[in-house]
């Protein structure tokens, strides 16, 4: 059954939170989720949506260390709901804990991004 805590633990394996600059120099952040498998992602995908977010889904080519393959990516893009889903659903990742929190204090270290 999918819930918080299944979320949680896909998001540790599958996930990150990442910020980009906008042309006014201001950060935007999203939770990304990437999988080559399609059924999982499907499952969070119909969770965050059941729950309230609004998740972009897209496929996406992937030239990495192996070679090129297709890839189903969900992302939260929404501010707020990046918010929600670091005070509601969170991770155990130290490093996800770490990037969760510049996003909510507003600073971020020099070279992350």
């Amino acid at each position: 059954m999918i819930n918080n805590d299944y979320v949680r633990g896909y998001f540790d394996a599958h996930g990150c939170i990442y910020s980009t600059k906008r042309q006014g120099g201001t950060l935007r952040w999203r939770i990304g989720f990437q999988d080559k498998e399609n059924s999982q992602i499907e499952q969070v995908h119909a969770f965050l949506t059941n729950e309230g977010y609004h998740p972009c889904s897209y496929l996406r080519k992937n030239n990495g260390l192996f070679g090129s393959r297709t890839v189903y990516k969900i992302t939260i893009e929404r501010q707020a709901e990046v918010k929600r889903f670091i005070e509601e659903i969170g991770s155990e990742k130290s490093k996800s804990q770490e990037r969760f929190n510049q996003f909510l204090t507003g600073r971020i270290n020099k070279g992350a991004n």
